[in-house]
């Protein structure tokens, strides 16, 4: 894997109470440069939840990151993938430094708060920039303050949860909303591309996994994305043909 740079982008924390979103004050979201661990593919690094407004930080710690995987992710209609992205999930204690209207009460008896979620670092193919993407989740207490489960146990909100999202800048807002959960048939396992993509230039990296989709346990052959999707994925070859699927589950399409 390329050596991931630091990062420092605009965000939100982000509240829901009855799973209705509320409090959403911006935030300035800081990454240290990733340090590799003796473990394969964990990743410790710096996070701090930054006040645009006085610089003060308001929440901290050390976040583990576990590489999941990595894909080809085209934006235009063009057959070779425009970006690399590498996934890593994502664990952290916080721990609160001045008031913010987006921290848990936990944190007034607890020294500190989990998160957990993800991290995206995305390469621009043929240009050594990366972008990068946070989004971490506080559950409500039945999750994360249960006697039986957590090291943090209370009741400190029950009803409401709490989340870090960057980047969130004008140019690209994150808009925070309810959608219907999904319905249908119970999904499972997962499939993967035959043909992983890669940045087309530079030398080929491993792919230990493929983006991530789903294919219904009934299904006997997954179908191709829709003609009017704006992230449709092309095959390497010329023109626009949708890559193969091919399942995790062996015998199975």
């Amino acid at each position: 894997m390329p050596a991931f740079p630091a990062s420092n982008s605009a965000g939100l924390g982000v509240t829901w109470n009855n799973c209705q979103p509320g409090a959403q004050p911006p935030v300035q979201i800081t990454l240290s440069m990733p340090v590799a661990t003796q473990r394969c593919g964990e990743f410790t690094a710096v996070l701090d939840v930054i006040d645009p407004a006085n610089g003060n930080i308001l929440l901290t710690g050390t976040v583990t990151l576990d590489y999941t995987r990595t894909w080809g992710e085209t934006v235009n209609p063009d057959p070779a993938p425009e970006y690399q992205v590498w996934r890593f999930a994502a664990k952290v204690d916080l721990a609160s430094n001045a008031a913010f209207a987006a921290a848990p009460p936990c944190l007034n008896q607890w020294p500190t708060a989990f998160y957990y979620g993800y991290v995206d670092y995305a390469l621009r193919c043929g240009q050594a920039q990366f972008e990068s993407a946070i989004v971490l989740y506080h559950a409500c207490d039945k999750f994360v303050h249960n006697p039986a489960l957590s090291a943090t146990p209370g009741a400190f909100h029950p009803n409401a949860s709490y989340g870090l999202v960057s980047p969130s800048t004008a140019a690209n807002p994150f808009f925070v909303q309810n959608l219907p959960p999904i319905g249908g048939r119970r999904w499972t396992r997962a499939c993967a591309r035959s043909r992983p993509p890669a940045c087309p230039a530079g030398p080929k990296r491993p792919s230990r996994t493929a983006p991530s989709c789903h294919s219904p346990r009934a299904a006997r052959a997954p179908s191709p994305p829709p003609a009017d999707s704006s992230r449709r994925t092309y095959s390497p070859v010329r023109g626009p043909v949708p890559m193969p699927w091919a399942s995790w589950v062996p015998g199975r399409p």
